[in-house]
């Protein structure tokens, strides 16, 4: 059993390596030409962030350097979308998710926030190695 697992994660590894992953998302899901790809979440993504208010940090002190990032969320028309959630997570500046750490106990470099009436977000992290939105 653990060698057909191994064999199964390896696999994955490999289909997202050569695009195969996002090659079958975007056969599956088309999408308006104006309308940002959708992209495969990787094994970092967790449910667990927490919900994170516009401007505030999505790391814990100590993780780094910090940078201010920011963002609207727009339909294919440039009409601003709000209420939109946007997950967010990093790698620290070691270049590890909070996952890869024995001991975690909650989620770190990572967070969920809603859009604003503009479509606008913002939040303050930590000068990536590594960072990925999804926007719902």
């Amino acid at each position: 059993m653990l060698k057909q697992s191994f064999i199964s994660s390896e696999f994955i590894l490999l289909s997202d390596v050569l695009g195969v992953s996002t090659l079958v998302d975007t056969i599956n899901n088309a999408k308006p030409p104006t309308a940002t790809e959708a992209t495969v979440l990787g094994p970092f993504f967790t449910e667990d962030a927490h919900h994170v208010p516009n401007g505030d940090s999505i790391a814990s002190e100590g993780k780094g350097d910090y940078m201010f990032v920011e963002g609207r969320v727009l339909d294919t028309k440039g009409d601003p979308i709000a209420g939109a959630i946007i997950d967010t997570w990093e790698t620290d500046s070691n270049g590890l998710y909070d996952t890869q750490y024995a001991g975690r106990d909650k989620p770190d470099c990572r967070g969920r926030l809603t859009s604003a009436e503009d479509g606008s977000y913002s939040f303050r992290a930590v000068v990536y190695v590594n960072v990925h939105l999804v926007i719902k």
